[in-house]
């Protein structure tokens, strides 16, 4: 699996099949501050698309992308 951010952007992201470059539909995305608290959690479009609006350039996160079978 493949967590992609957008060129330029820190809110945007794809989850990709890592080998066929396919999106992942369903696939559950969680953010986490500094302190690894649950910031977020949402699930990707049929095109693998996930969205936050609430960072900025300055916010320290980690995003985590989980998927049955992966």
């Amino acid at each position: 699996m493949l967590l992609q951010r957008l060129v330029n952007e820190n809110t945007e992201f794809y989850v990709l099949d890592r080998m066929t470059g396919q999106p992942l539909n369903g696939a559950t995305v969680t953010v986490y501050d500094w302190f690894d608290n649950t910031v977020s959690s949402a699930t990707t479009d049929a095109s693998g698309y996930y969205s936050n609006i609430f960072f900025s350039a300055e916010t320290v996160f980690k995003v985590k992308a989980s998927f049955p079978g992966y």
